[in-house]
């Protein structure tokens, strides 16, 4: 797909009328270059969907699923070796009003939001393996009552970078950074862990991410941080 003309949507799936089962989507690679709106639009009543091997570059916002606040969740996705990358003014995946998502080597990378977004309706969100890189923001967000996250296995490196400065002619051009975290999980988020990741800043050995893991204060419970390698948060790692 070729959406330099400016395209809204890339696929758009689930009206909320009618339940969408058993949808599979394989090899699919797409350019947006800032005009398509969303690439994947799952909004409510779709179950069982199976995404392999896609990759988007440009375009707003990479994957939405469930709209927020809907009562009709989006359930059962699976995504395999998945790649949003560049996304101008949104998330690479984001989890809305979801139920048992499983995202396997996928790919989260330089979107301006942040690398995933895990909203307060997402429940039981597994991501395995794969990289959350160079997200200006955040790398994985964990919204106040998200429940259930499993987040095992990704590398999580180089995030909250926000844009080029040049102290004078021909560089040597640097990052700007904002208060952003490789994680970063809100207060009331429970049943969640981080485990065997390795999180931190390895690009010319520069901090950007503040904090590894950051958890806000609050009333967050049955959470676990295991296993995980930390490298040059600037802040601290967890």
């Amino acid at each position: 797909f070729n959406g330099s003309s400016g395209r809204e949507y890339g696929f758009r799936i689930g009206d909320g009328t009618n339940l969408i089962t058993d949808v599979s989507i394989k090899g699919v690679i797409a350019s947006g270059y800032g005009n398509t709106e969303i690439w994947f639009d799952v909004a409510k009543r779709v179950d069982t969907l199976r995404c392999i091997d896609v990759t988007c570059y440009g375009g707003q916002s990479g994957m939405e699923f469930g709209a927020t606040g809907s009562s009709g969740a989006v359930t059962g996705m699976e995504l395999t070796n998945v790649v949003m990358d560049s996304m101008a003014a949104g998330y690479g995946f984001n989890f809305n009003t979801t139920q048992n998502a499983t995202l396997t080597g996928c790919t989260a990378q330089t979107c301006s939001e942040g690398g995933y977004n895990i909203g307060a309706g997402a429940v039981g969100t597994n991501i395995q393996g794969g990289l959350v890189t160079g997200n200006v923001k955040s790398g994985i967000i964990l919204r106040s009552g998200s429940v259930y996250t499993n987040i095992t296995g990704v590398h999580i490196t180089d995030n909250n970078r926000s844009f080029y400065v040049s102290p004078g002619p021909g560089g040597p051009y640097t990052y700007e950074t904002g208060d952003y975290h490789g994680v970063d999980v809100a207060a009331n988020t429970s049943h969640w862990r981080v485990s065997n990741c390795s999180i931190g800043n390895w690009a010319g050995n520069i901090g950007w991410q503040r904090y590894g893991v950051r958890v806000a204060s609050g009333t967050s419970n049955h959470y676990l941080i295991l296993g995980n390698e930390f490298s040059l948060n600037t802040y601290g790692d967890i």
